[in-house]
């Protein structure tokens, strides 16, 4: 058979198509037509030795395991995360130390959970973590969900449900047990939603690398077991509806992080089987430039207006850190907001309050009322005094601050100013 169109130019390209579902039956070969093969005679076993050593790299792959430069772990690496999260798609601003941290713990054999503000990429960079898990041939995709309080084992790993015949119960795979059949990885976005010891039920025991018999049955009434691969211990097909675990099989969750005290929330058992990862906010210059990237189209006036508000809101950032992602939204929704027309002064200000309002006030629940009174006087300049009700309002119904009369701030107001001047 002489050889197809769907040639490769080095094995390693060959590997990541083979180890994907429409690289099923790839295969390589060597073509003699009849009078090469005539006129190679007995010497056929040379070029078969040939064959053999060009294909050696592969025998490689299959046989000597995480050891060998070509196993699919050796190609997930450092360079090739900082490429794909550089890509002017994503343009990810993140410390060097973040990629290696996520490397080293998958290549480790740890899940991996990111922890940080809110608007740090965290699930940008769990998606792209397998992306390259894919390309590496690590897995085969994987599937994105958020998790809520309501998550129990029903919902992650399986339970009894009606037939679709309608006589009596069947077991159903939940979420977890649907991404392992299919050897994809899971990105459980805001992990700190659900409550984790109920959510991950007997997955606790997988994680640690044991074997664990499900208390349900399949429809053959075999009893299922979840095995990680490399378990000594044997459940015969026969006798068992055996869920296998790929050695490379990840979780990659996020969790936003203020309060330090979620993480007491979750068992030892838990965080034991995850490497927990800050992505932390970038320096200041980092942020001015991904927004001005977004506003990159407008006209210098609005540019230069755009810019001095966000750089102003910024400042309040001290109080709560919120990551660059939330203010790449506020300057589309700020180049939107501007139009065609010069921004007035009190254009200006309502846009502030906008801004405020709009994205970033919910991050700030939880806040001290000390940090409240300073936040009202800083947002107070950049609203203007025409909003300073309905900000006073906003801090103290929707934060339940308790600030005082509006008429001490004010007066605190006053007397800093005249001792100012």
């Amino acid at each position: 058979m002489e050889a197809g169109s769907g040639e490769f130019t080095s094995l390693q390209d060959w590997l990541a198509y083979a180890a994907r579902p429409e690289g099923a039956q790839a295969s390589i070969s060597v073509y003699l037509d009849p009078g090469e093969l005539e006129e190679a005679g007995t010497y056929i076993n040379d070029i078969l030795l040939n064959t053999a050593n060009a294909v050696a790299p592969l025998f490689e792959y299959c046989y000597l395991g995480e050891e060998s430069p070509m196993h699919p772990v050796s190609l997930f690496d450092v360079d090739g995360l900082r490429a794909l999260a550089t890509e002017p798609q994503h343009r990810l601003k993140l410390n060097e130390n973040v990629y290696r941290s996520v490397v080293s713990a998958i290549r480790s054999g740890k899940h991996v959970i990111l922890t940080g503000p809110p608007g740090t990429a965290k699930t940008t960079l769990a998606e792209l973590i397998c992306q390259l898990a894919e390309n590496a041939g690590l897995c085969e995709g994987h599937t994105l969900t958020t998790a809520t309080a309501d998550w129990t084992t029903y919902e992650t790993i399986g339970g009894l449900r009606p037939r679709e015949s309608g006589a009596g119960l069947e077991f159903r795979d939940g979420l977890f047990l649907k991404e392992l059949r299919r050897k994809r990885w899971l990105v459980i976005d805001e992990l700190n939603r659900s409550n984790f010891d109920r959510a991950f039920g007997q997955l606790f025991t997988v994680l640690s690398k044991q074997p664990v018999v499900l208390p349900y049955e399949d429809g053959k009434r075999r009893p299922i077991v979840l095995l990680p691969s490399g378990t000594k211990t044997v459940y015969p097909d026969r006798d068992y509806d055996v869920i296998s675990i790929p050695e490379s099989w990840r979780i990659i969750a996020t969790m936003n992080v203020f309060d330090k005290s979620l993480l007491f929330d979750m068992s030892f058992a838990l965080m034991r089987r995850f490497a927990f990862i800050e992505v932390p906010v970038p320096p200041r210059e980092t942020y001015r430039e991904l927004w001005a990237n977004k506003i990159s189209g407008a006209s210098e006036e609005h540019r230069n207006a755009i810019n001095a508000i966000l750089d102003k809101l910024y400042g309040i950032t001290k109080h709560k850190e919120i990551g660059p992602a939330t203010f790449n939204d506020m300057a589309r929704y700020a180049l939107e907001y501007a139009g065609d027309d010069p921004l007035s002064g009190a254009e200006s200000e309502e846009l502030s309050f906008q801004l405020f309002y709009s994205y970033l006030l919910p991050q700030f629940e939880g806040i001290s009322q000390p940090a409240g009174k300073s936040l009202f006087r800083e947002m107070r300049s950049l609203v203007g005094s025409g909003n300073e009700d309905r900000l006073y309002r906003t801090l103290t119904a929707v934060l339940g601050l308790d600030l005082g009369p509006l008429s001490s701030l004010q007066a605190i107001d006053s007397s800093e100013n005249e001792m100012e001047f």
